[in-house]
């Protein structure tokens, strides 16, 4: 399998490079500038911090990945550079680009671009919608959700490793002993996913250490998962950890639909799979339990199929008026950039 937009992972750094590569935000991190300072200054990091992060200074907590959500949206950027930069100022809490330019403007260069509004604070409004960081031992930070976010970063021809993300600390355990306690609190709070693209448990040793797509394996129903969304399930208030592996794991383990009898490199195949999984999906009751003690309901269970609107969005071929659907997204990058 061929994947055009890779970076090699960049070199272990020590301590001092590290400092120098991180960007912090909020009254409690004044005196972060300062590299001698930064261990306390990262043991002081209350929940709610902002900062400012390199991807490669991010840790993923699952294994797996759905590839064809990548494809679709590395699909979708290239179509439109718009969108590419839009979303990276929404993630980012910017509320989407506001100047760009698409011959000369970078992900990775932000002075070529501009968004919205600047990069939030702690006590913006905006905090709330960045992704969440856990500060582990040692003041490694631990990515909580939007892992498709930062390796689509990471494989952009403009992006790489060094772009970076603005996140909030939702937890520090920066002063936990690395090991088996840490892991344990992280396990329970559902603050990790052990479970590989078979769905076996592994330990935490084997989660991979960045976010290159080659580093972390695809999971096809993580994929199948990302395209029922709006179709069989919608993603719950409340920042529900997990919800789509937690799906992934459910359709895989009953093998149904066994994706084994459907082509991923054909639309109409492709959305027959989507259709099977979402309406299984439906047809549970509210309080069944897919994974971990987690009902249908509380994983964003539809009450019924949405034959209508959410598979007409999501299958659609794409029109003078409206763009394809990231279904044929996801086929055509595969056909244009991966070997079979």
């Amino acid at each position: 399998m061929m994947f055009p937009f890779l970076r090699r992972p960049a070199a272990a750094r020590a301590a001092a490079a590290l400092a120098t590569s991180l960007a912090l935000t909020g009254p409690a991190l004044a005196s972060a500038a300062d590299v001698a300072s930064l261990p306390r200054a990262i043991a002081d990091l209350a929940p709610g911090a902002v900062l400012h992060l390199r991807i490669d200074d991010l840790r993923p907590t699952q294994p797996a990945v759905g590839y064809d959500q990548i494809y679709a949206t590395l699909e979708r950027y290239r179509r439109s550079p718009q969108d590419k930069f839009d979303d990276y100022c929404f993630v980012n809490g910017q509320r989407g680009v506001k100047a760009f330019d698409a011959g000369t403007s970078r992900i990775d260069d932000p002075a070529s671009f501009a968004c919205k509004q600047d990069a939030p604070d702690a006590a913006s409004p905006h905090a709330a919608t960045l992704y969440g960081v856990v500060i582990g031992p040692g003041g490694t930070f631990y990515l909580q959700s939007g892992h498709h976010t930062a390796v689509t970063l990471t494989s952009l021809p403009d992006g790489g490793s060094h772009v970076r993300m603005t996140v909030r600390v939702v937890e520090n355990y920066s002063q936990m002993l690395p090991g088996v306690g840490f892991w344990t609190r992280m396990a329970a709070e559902r603050r990790v996913w052990l479970r590989n693209a078979q769905g076996q448990m592994i330990a935490p040793e084997a989660l991979p250490q960045t976010f290159r797509l080659v580093d972390l394996r695809d999971d096809p129903y993580r994929s199948l998962v990302f395209f029922t969304r709006g179709i069989g399930y919608v993603r719950p208030q409340g920042g529900t950890p997990h919800v789509e592996m937690a799906w992934a794991y459910w359709l895989r383990k009953r093998r149904d639909p066994d994706l084994s009898a459907y082509r991923l490199d054909d639309v109409t195949s492709y959305r027959d799979a989507v259709i099977a999984a979402a309406r299984k999906m439906v047809a549970l009751r509210d309080n069944d339990i897919l994974v971990d003690r987690m009902t249908a309901l509380s994983l964003g269970k539809l009450p019924s199929f949405d034959a209508k609107d959410g598979l007409r969005k999501v299958a659609r071929e794409g029109t003078a008026t409206q763009p394809p659907g990231p279904l044929l997204d996801a086929v055509m990058y595969k056909q244009r950039f991966v070997e079979p």
